[in-house]
């Protein structure tokens, strides 16, 4: 990629978490917030430069949710991700977790922590991300041992990587998109341990070798509900579905969805406008 396309838009403040929903149809690069004042906050939309012609449905998207477009901008290319990879600092996740986003000079992780090596890529999952983190503490009271995870949309690998050092006997990570596979896959052997994860690219319906006892999705609600009866049939008796990237506001309903299946939701779990949710009782 020689250039990137630039659209800088205002939009209302609480339009802020709800853009990656907004905006899921569009392969979007990444987003910036540049500035709030009062009730509007200005966003940067970046996208390859060869999808020009998605600028007219983008304007339209942002558009309905009450926002506008303010300028349109064609970047050169420049090593934006390595900028944001020089500033990026190891940080810790709940009690046990310690994400480090530099392989080449690693940094120890405290006394009781294990550390995730996980360089910033073009991948969803680094850690930094509320739905992200509530599933790594999710998975710090979740007893694996000798249990089978399945994690769907799996994105850089982080919570199946997670799942391997909490015991799990075997772990089956999938996402439809190969170039995240193919990340989640560099990111694997980055590790400190050898990690058994079998990372494959494909939808949930692909995941072969049986039931399993924890199936893992962290994924905007839009697209994991249609993913619902697909993940529910892996799931094995007695086993345990843990979602992730609903807002809150989203909860009972989704909590009403599962009941229908026969699985029943565990109370909420937040943090900040995004919540998780644990359901189980399959059988």
């Amino acid at each position: 990629m020689s250039a990137y396309l630039s659209i800088r838009c205002s939009i209302p403040s609480i339009l802020e978490d709800e853009l990656p929903t907004v905006l899921f149809e569009i392969p979007v690069l990444g987003t910036e917030i540049d500035a709030q004042n009062g009730d509007r906050a200005e966003v940067t939309v970046f996208l390859p430069d060869t999808e020009i012609d998605r600028v007219a449905e983008l304007k339209s998207l942002i558009t309905a949710a009450g926002g506008e477009v303010i300028e349109i901008a064609i970047v050169e290319d420049e090593d934006w991700m390595a900028n944001y990879r020089a500033l990026v600092q190891p940080f810790g996740v709940g009690t046990m977790w310690w994400v480090d986003p530099h392989p080449d000079t690693p940094t120890a992780a405290p006394p009781g922590r294990m550390r995730l090596v996980m360089p910033p890529r073009m991948a969803f999952g680094s850690g930094s991300h509320e739905s992200t983190r509530l599933l790594l503490r999710a998975l710090e009271t979740t007893d694996l041992n000798g249990r089978k995870v399945l994690d769907v949309g799996t994105g850089s690998g982080i919570l199946a990587l997670a799942s391997d050092l909490r015991g799990a006997v075997r772990v089956l990570a999938v996402d439809i998109d190969p170039v995240a596979v193919y990340t989640a896959c560099q990111i694997r052997d980055l590790q400190e341990w050898r990690s058994r994860v079998h990372f494959v690219t494909g939808s949930a319906e692909c995941a072969a070798g049986g039931l399993f006892d924890l199936i893992l999705c962290n994924m905007i609600s839009a697209q994991f509900v249609p993913l619902l009866d697909a993940m529910i049939s892996k799931l094995a008796l007695g086993g345990t579905l843990m979602l992730s990237g609903l807002l809150v506001g989203e909860f009972d309903s989704l909590s009403d969805e599962l009941n229908r299946r026969g699985l029943k939701a565990s109370p909420m779990v937040s943090l900040g406008d995004w919540a998780s949710l644990s359901a189980g009782g399959r059988g």
